[in-house]
């Protein structure tokens, strides 16, 4: 039997589409194109599950100002069969995300979320059926979130070992379901050691990943899926399934782009976002700062947006010489002239921590490598790196060369912070670090507001 399930993650509340580019006619992303493309799929093959790998409540002004509950409202519109809470799904704190889910009705599910003094936050899973096919549908969030999102905003909520939390769904579900799937906010590494460890799951959706799997991954019998982040495309992969056996063969893994001229079933959904936006715009246009030059957030080349952002950083701590930001962290620029709070709601998504970690010479100048040789585009305050053929030549602190017996303290964001492994290619496990309690929107609100006139070029702090 022929057997679809749909999926996408980390789409950060991104119910509106992106504005039309020159050139261009149709709109890309948003919540109505989604829902039209869910309709799609649901018609086209009968035992079609549909599942949000969380990433879906933060992320947007309109999250901000309804604390995840506007998005959630819209979520339940587009109707999946589960979701799973992502990290930035916390950023409201866990018990405005367990309201946002008991008032819209949505088909939650976590595992290892715990609230303190009553138990788990959400249910730990749910099993769907359709047209004879049974699903069994569990998720886990990474027990780091406090680490990521402002800590004084999870305070009471613990994350259980996620291994143990599927295992335990495995041996309650396995005699229940011809397919066992779990919505996951591990990362990679930890998705494919969940694998191993629980070879009793059939597929893991990976909603925490920079790229989509093309093709799907696998360790063992298990199928690791995702999608691209940030509500662009979706994800759907179609299975054959013999219900007997309840094994399984691929037959093929497909992503398509939320864009317009599907036709968008009569749900209301288009409706709820634009309600959602209307709800907060109003009072939000207040001038608090005026730009001298434009803001550029180029995720993958020099930005002055990021460089302004890191240097920034550098002011949370007179003790810390260095900072760091990842330049695909900015949602998105602004032009020159007049800015006010809701443009900074947007260029910084999340309340995410801001928090300082040790590192050597020695550490530094091999993430200065990683960086250098394709890794992901990093922005240091402080530093001045000079690279040739993808190898640092130079690398001066302030007004000095680095020395080999140098140790920094360096500030950066949560969201920085949840992908270090993969922004330097160094182990974040053994390392020190101090959590600020500032939260970096609140921070950099400050900010600008204390700079009144900012005036940011360009410079050539990484030079190739």
């Amino acid at each position: 039997m022929e057997v679809s399930l749909v999926y996408w993650g980390d789409r950060f509340a991104r119910d509106f589409p992106l504005p039309i580019p020159p050139g261009d006619s149709l709109e890309t992303g948003g919540a109505w194109q989604l829902a039209g493309i869910v309709d799609v799929f649901r018609k086209a093959i009968p035992t079609t599950f549909v599942l949000a790998a969380g990433g879906d409540l933060a992320g947007t002004p309109a999250a901000t100002h309804t604390a995840g509950l506007g998005p959630a409202k819209v979520l339940a519109k587009i109707a999946p069969d589960a979701y799973s809470a992502g990290i930035v799904d916390f950023s409201f704190g866990p018990l405005a995300l367990k309201s946002a889910v008991a008032k819209t009705k949505l088909p939650a599910v976590l595992a290892n979320g715990y609230l303190e003094g009553s138990g788990l936050l959400l249910p730990a899973h749910r099993s769907v059926s359709r047209e004879g096919v049974t699903i069994a549908v569990t998720g886990v969030a990474p027990q780091r979130v406090n680490e990521c999102v402002k800590r004084d905003l999870v305070k009471g909520l613990s994350l259980s070992d996620p291994v143990a939390a599927v295992r335990e769904f495995a041996a309650a579900k396995r005699s229940q379901a011809h397919l066992l799937v779990v919505l996951s906010q591990l990362g990679w590494e930890a998705d494919s050691a969940l694998a191993a460890s629980v070879n009793d799951i059939d597929v893991i959706i990976e909603g925490h990943s920079r790229t989509a799997y093309d093709p799907p991954r696998r360790v063992g019998k298990t199928l690791i899926l995702a999608s691209r982040p940030g509500g662009l495309t979706v994800g759907r992969v179609i299975l054959d399934l013999d219900t007997n056996t309840n094994r399984f063969s691929l037959k093929r893994n497909e992503f398509f782009p939320v864009r317009r001229g599907v036709i968008t079933r009569d749900s209301g959904v288009k409706t709820e976002a634009i309600e959602n936006e209307q709800r907060f715009v109003r009072d939000r246009g207040d001038k608090i700062a005026e730009l001298m030059t434009d803001w550029n957030a180029d995720p993958d080349g020099a930005s002055n947006l990021a460089q302004w952002a890191a240097d920034a950083l550098s002011g949370v701590s007179g003790a810390a010489k260095l900072s760091v930001v990842a330049n695909e962290d900015f949602s998105r620029g602004a032009k020159r002239g007049p800015i006010n709070e809701r443009d900074i709601e947007e260029i910084f998504p999340f309340e995410t921590t801001v928090l300082a970690f040790q590192i050597n010479a020695k550490e530094l100048l091999k993430a200065l490598e990683f960086q250098a040789a394709g890794g992901p585009t990093l922005t240091w305050g402080t530093l001045r790196v000079a690279t040739e053929k993808g190898k640092v030549r130079r690398v001066m602190v302030g007004e000095y060369p680095l020395l080999e017996t140098d140790e920094f303290a360096v500030v950066t964001t949560g969201v920085f912070w949840d992908r270090f492994r993969e922004n330097t290619g160094l182990d974040p496990e053994i390392r020190p670090t101090f959590f600020f309690p500032v939260g970096l929107r609140e921070y950099m609100l400050e900010t600008v507001k204390k700079q009144k006139m900012i005036s940011s070029p360009l410079d050539d702090r990484w030079q190739q």
